[in-house]
């Protein structure tokens, strides 16, 4: 079942940078601006080798036949662990957007919400923004700005609306599962209660 899913991130994308891309000094690329947003993307296909991250949710059920941990917390994990791969892909494709704007717009950008030269530092607001739409948050210091993010942030709404209310429900079957004996006393309990009254059995009897 694995193999499309092998196949597509096993896609030779530095063979194909190396045959496309000339060999030539940065600064004869940088007088090609057309053909640098070909490359960045094409680089932008690397991002299919995130697909093995798929292969991940089985260790989930290792970890059910081995702890004997409940079918729905199992559930409830792997949606977690979706939640957090939506919010990393969702960020790093946002900031891919953010970047194809003007500079002088990202420089603003960045000096408004203090973000520094490390990685990490555009890496963490990407995912906080991501994080705030998906749980629908929402705090306002953070939005889409052109079309291109608009639509980005549209599907992960869609895709965060549609995620979540798995997570609730298996929450509410989770509350459930673990109310089962209770519950089922209880029901003991009122099915001899209507036994009782229904053939007026006398109360010391009851006792």
């Amino acid at each position: 079942n694995g193999f499309p899913v092998d196949v597509l991130s096993a896609c030779p994308i530095a063979w194909m940078e190396f045959l496309l891309v000339p060999d030539e000094t940065c600064e004869e690329a940088a007088e090609r601006n057309g053909d640098n947003d070909f490359i960045r993307y094409l680089r932008l296909v690397r991002m299919l080798r995130l697909l093995r991250m798929l292969k991940v949710l089985k260790i989930f059920n290792v970890l059910r036949d081995l702890f004997r941990m409940r079918p729905t917390v199992i559930r409830m994990l792997k949606l977690a662990f979706s939640v957090c791969m939506i919010a990393h892909v969702g960020g790093c494709a946002w900031w891919f957007i953010k970047l194809q704007g003007h500079e002088d717009d990202m420089m603003a950008f960045k000096q408004r919400h203090s973000i520094d030269t490390p990685v990490w530092s555009a890496y963490l607001v990407s995912v906080y923004f991501q994080m705030a739409t998906l749980c629908t948050v929402g705090y306002g210091d953070i939005s889409a700005d052109t079309d291109g993010e608009r639509l980005l942030m549209t599907f992960v709404m869609l895709l965060g609306a549609s995620v979540f209310a798995i997570i609730i429900s298996n929450i509410s079957a989770l509350v459930a599962s673990m109310q089962s004996a209770e519950s089922l006393y209880v029901e003991k309990m009122d099915e001899v209660v209507s036994f009782l009254r229904l053939y007026d059995v006398p109360s010391d009897l009851e006792s």
